[in-house]
């Protein structure tokens, strides 16, 4: 007696002779693949009952009976049974060669009442897992190129830029001021009109109005607003057009002190790698420090001081909270 099945892979039959192999034992197709073998349920009972010799089964008496010139087999609990007419004589046959299986794999569980076939499973990755595998591995390999590119466009943008020391000393043109022999004056003398002023001359509700309107992450963030560029992002795609920017000051301070004002990626490039060096190298007062001396608040005002004396003739301590919130409204559109 002998049973056929067929490799799940190649498709080529593999015979299988008494002793049969027990549930989880493994045969070699020709292909290669190792086969776990698996029965049906009640599968076992009905080749026992046909007289089937299982490896290594206890069930099984070592003693063969014949009747009738059919070989029969004698099973505990079991009466003798004949084989069919047509089924081969039971011989002790020649066992096979079997590769020693690499791991051991539990046999599937089949359906009740499944046709009789005897069940064959692969003991190879799953091509669902295989799949996975390589995915996994071709992500990684995609984000590490794509990393190794970055690190080497900011270094190759990087290497030619200026330095972040000369913003240490900040003295910019200032107005030159002329006053008589009575100390009264007379008139200013300016290429830019702008007056230096500490920080802290610089009421806190005038730099909440400057970071409220152009920075709102200026003490959190490192130089470079990642949240507010995914927002800049998403807005001008949904309208279109440029309709928010996403600068912080610090890169505003690193583009009006150190580049200029072209409009290509190389610069934007440039003004991110610049505000990271700057914040490395400062701390955020001396940058607002900076940006509020520096930044053009339109009718020829530079600096929120010059900015007070042209549209409200007074020093920047002295204006209000409205006067304030105005003047922070004023680097989107000076003009």
């Amino acid at each position: 007696m002998h049973l056929r099945i067929s490799c799940p892979h190649c498709g080529n039959p593999v015979r299988l002779s008494e002793p049969f192999p027990l549930p989880g034992a493994e045969r070699q197709c020709a292909c290669g693949r190792a086969l776990a073998i698996t029965y049906p349920i009640g599968m076992m009972d009905k080749l026992r009952a046909r007289g089937a010799k299982f490896e290594e089964d206890p069930r099984f008496l070592p003693h063969e009976d014949v009747v009738d010139d059919k070989p029969t087999v004698a099973i505990p609990g079991r009466q003798v049974l004949r084989l069919e007419d047509d089924a081969p004589p039971v011989s002790a046959p020649r066992r096979e060669t079997v590769r020693p299986p690499q791991r051991q794999v539990p046999p599937p569980r089949s359906p009740a009442g499944g046709s009789g076939a005897l069940a064959a499973s692969s003991a190879s990755p799953s091509p669902r897992r295989s799949r996975l595998r390589r995915w996994i591995v071709g992500t990684g390999v995609l984000a590490g190129l794509g990393a190794f590119g970055l690190v080497g466009l900011f270094t190759w943008v990087g290497k030619d830029l200026p330095g972040v020391e000369q913003l240490a000393t900040y003295r910019p043109p200032t107005v030159t001021e002329v006053y008589d022999s009575k100390d009264r004056l007379m008139g200013e003398i300016y290429e830019k009109r702008r007056y230096v002023v500490p920080l802290d001359q610089v009421p806190a509700h005038v730099q909440h109005a400057f970071l409220s309107a152009e920075d709102a992450n200026f003490r959190d963030h490192g130089g470079v607003d990642y949240a507010g560029i995914a927002r800049a992002v998403l807005r001008n795609a949904a309208q279109g057009k440029k309709a928010q920017g996403a600068s912080t000051i610090t890169q505003q301070v690193a583009r009006n002190f150190l580049l200029t004002n072209e409009k290509t990626y190389t610069r934007k490039l440039k003004e991110v790698i610049l505000a990271w060096r700057t914040e490395d190298a400062f701390d955020k007062d001396h940058i607002l420090y900076l940006y509020l001396n520096q930044i053009y608040l339109g009718s020829g005002a530079y600096g929120v001081e010059a900015a007070a004396r042209v549209y409200f003739g007074k020093h920047v301590s002295e204006i209000s909270v409205a006067e304030g919130a105005l003047l922070a409204g004023l680097p989107q559109r000076p003009s």
